[in-house]
């Protein structure tokens, strides 16, 4: 395990650790950063509820067809954006839409690493 070697022991010189001591810090078992099976349905729970209620603001704020909002969401999800359906009504729906976004990039991040740590401990044995 070399994850820190670039930094190596250079920038760890002024406090006298060594990368020996530095990877001992580390968990060793992946267990204690995984998560548990509740927690994983926690986040999928939670993803699903954020999904829903950017259907339900399309759908109410800006007067969509539910398969229009569907539309609209995957171009934000996949940061596609066609620009052929605008939210163009309200300007708190936009606002929302600019958060939504933001959010919806932190909630994938989150999924992408939960997924990458089911894997990294599926190889692990």
């Amino acid at each position: 395990l070399r994850i820190i070697a670039p930094f190596s022991s250079s920038l760890c010189a002024p406090c006298h650790h060594t990368e020996d001591h530095v990877l001992s810090q580390l968990p060793h078992d992946s267990s204690s950063m995984s998560l548990s099976t509740s927690e994983k349905l926690v986040a999928v729970a939670a993803w699903i509820g954020w999904l829903v209620v950017g259907l339900l603001i399309l759908c109410v704020g800006e007067d969509m067809h539910v398969v229009t909002a569907l539309y609209v969401l995957a171009q934000v999800l996949t940061t596609i954006g066609y620009g052929d359906v605008e939210i163009q009504t309200q300007d708190s729906t936009k606002i929302f839409m600019a958060l939504y976004s933001l959010v919806t990039a932190l909630m994938m991040i989150t999924l992408l690493f939960m997924a990458f740590e089911h894997v990294a401990a599926a190889m692990a044995g």
